[in-house]
C-alpha cells in the first residue's frame, strides 16, 4: 500500500528532532516536514491553507472559526506542558518582585497580528489581570 503523503509544519522543537532527522519514522506516511516560525505558520495556514496539518494555537483556531473559516479542523494535542507566564520578564533593577508590584504600572505585550493570537500572551495577560485585581 502506498504511503499517505502529507505536508506538515511546526516550529523547530527539541522533542521533534528525532522526526526531523529521520531517527523516527511515521509509519504509513510520507512526510514533507517544514519548520516554520509560529506567527508565519499560523498566517499561512489561516489565509492560504498551505499545509495538510500544522501546529496551530487554540487562539488562532478560535479566531479562524470566528471568521467562518470552516475548512479548518482541530485535533487537540498538547505536546508542551508548560505555562506561558514562564516567559514573562522584568527589567533588572525595576524593584518588581511579585505581581502586586505591577499595580499602577505598565505591562508590555507584543501587538503584532500573529502575537495577538498567541495563547501564551493571552494566558500571561489573564494571569496579570487576575493578580492585579486580587491585590488591588
Amino acid at each position: 500500500m502506498a504511503k499517505l503523503k502529507l505536508t506538515i509544519a511546526f516550529d523547530k522543537y527539541d522533542y521533534l528532532q528525532p522526526l526531523l532527522n529521520g531517527e523516527v519514522d511515521a509509519e504509513g506516511l510520507d512526510l514533507n516536514i517544514l519548520t516554520v516560525e509560529s506567527g508565519i505558520r499560523h498566517e499561512r495556514m489561516f489565509h492560504y491553507g498551505e499545509y495538510d496539518a500544522c501546529e496551530f494555537s487554540m487562539s488562532s483556531y478560535l479566531v479562524a472559526r470566528g471568521q467562518d473559516v470552516d475548512w479548518l479542523q482541530a485535533i487537540p494535542f498538547f505536546p508542551r506542558r508548560m505555562w506561558g507566564h514562564k516567559f514573562c520578564f522584568i527589567k533588572a533593577g525595576s524593584g518588581i518582585k511579585k505581581p502586586s508590584d505591577l499595580k499602577g504600572g505598565r505591562i508590555g505585550l507584543r501587538t503584532d497580528h500573529a502575537c495577538r493570537q498567541r495563547i501564551a500572551a493571552c494566558q500571561s495577560f489573564s494571569l496579570f489581570q487576575h493578580h492585579l485585581f486580587r491585590f488591588a
